[in-house]
């Protein structure tokens, strides 16, 4: 959820009151990194949403009686359950092999897995973004704007259960291996991409918000040989705001 806190010492009118708003931040981030292009998406992969927390303060700006500014400084978490059957998904990586009972990890090239990947993944952001808002009637306004993520940590837990071909004249090797990794060294320090957003004063000083965000370039560093398209963080936000004192709504 998304609440605000905001003093203001404006007098009520039908329009958006001039001055400062700050707020304190509370909202749930849903929402998955999506190949991309999207016609990388595997037929048949599953993901389920995690709600995770979005913490942090708010400095809402009128600069006129339509228009207003939106600045966040906020801690961010996303995170994303998946499954997929992949089928000659190319493949640069390490992957662990069975020989004589004995088993190794192998680092191959150019090769392609066939087979069932689940798993799970953790990122945390320190996140900054600031937007231009509009006004629409009375009660409610659209909001455009950007944001810039700084990771702070990475999780990732998957699980491999298929065969990686490794040439047209050799056999398919099995492989299968279940590991959770710290993953920064995977993930780009930064995350940076488009943000829209729509909120509805529902009752006083209580206002209801949706936001959708979608990252400019993948997650993922060029570190990551295993995967060679985009990922890139898409997520929907929704909640409500509070204000104590006057709201730029009034």
């Amino acid at each position: 959820m998304f609440f605000g806190i905001g003093t203001s010492a404006q007098e009520e009118t039908g329009s958006l009151l001039s001055g400062n708003y700050p707020a304190i931040v509370l909202n749930t981030n849903v929402g998955s990194a999506i190949p991309f292009p999207f016609y990388n998406i595997p037929e048949e992969r599953y993901a389920n949403m995690i709600l995770q927390p979005y913490v942090g303060l708010q400095l809402n700006h009128v600069v006129s009686p339509k228009m207003y500014l939106k600045f966040n400084i906020s801690y961010s978490a996303k995170a994303s359950d998946f499954s997929a059957t992949l089928v000659d998904q190319p493949y640069n990586g390490t992957m662990e092999q069975e020989v004589n009972g004995n088993v190794s990890e192998v680092y191959v090239e150019d090769a392609y897995f066939s087979g069932h990947s689940e798993g799970s993944y953790r990122l945390k952001y320190i996140e900054l973004n600031s937007s231009l808002g509009y006004r629409i009637g009375k009660n409610a306004g659209v909001y455009l704007g950007f944001y810039i993520a700084f990771l702070m940590d990475a999780k990732n837990e998957v699980f491999v259960d298929g065969t990686v071909s490794l040439g047209p004249k050799l056999p398919p090797v099995s492989t299968r291996f279940q590991r959770t990794q710290d993953y920064e060294k995977y993930i780009n320090k930064t995350d940076f991409g488009l943000q829209l957003g729509f909120e509805h004063k529902l009752y006083k000083k209580l206002n209801a918000n949706g936001q959708f965000s979608t990252g400019l370039y993948s997650i993922y560093s060029k570190k990551l040989e295993a995967v060679e398209f985009a990922m890139i963080n898409m997520y929907v936000s929704l909640g409500f705001t509070y204000s104590i004192g006057a709201s730029y709504f009034d």
